[in-house]
């Protein structure tokens, strides 16, 4: 593993140890590059990480990343947003492919 600076040890380590972690910071303050690590580094040893964000570019971003990244309403099963709220509760509860989502986490 590449040698981080403070914050980005404390983030890798809190990661690490399963909590959740949101990486802020302005351009080029190393946000991509401690998730990429990390990512990368617990595939390696065989834990299922899934990496998602919000848009289809920011995706691109961890395209090199083993297994990439993915839109956050297609990795929970949602897809596109083209269910109402109401409806959203069904497809949670009884659709086979959201099933295969929850398995999956």
């Amino acid at each position: 593993m590449t040698i981080l600076n403070d914050k980005q040890g404390e983030a890798y380590r809190l990661m690490s140890e399963g909590h959740n972690v949101v990486l802020l910071g302005a351009a080029g303050t190393g946000k991509s590059f401690i998730l990429k690590e990390f990512v990368e580094e617990q595939r390696k040893c065989g834990k299922n990480i899934g990496l998602t964000c919000t848009t289809g570019i920011a995706c691109s971003v961890y395209s090199e990343v083993v297994g990439g990244a993915m839109r956050i309403n297609k990795w929970s099963g949602i897809e596109d947003g083209r269910y109402d709220p109401s409806e959203i509760v069904d497809v949670v509860c009884n659709n086979r492919k959201y099933c295969d989502v929850v398995q999956r986490i």
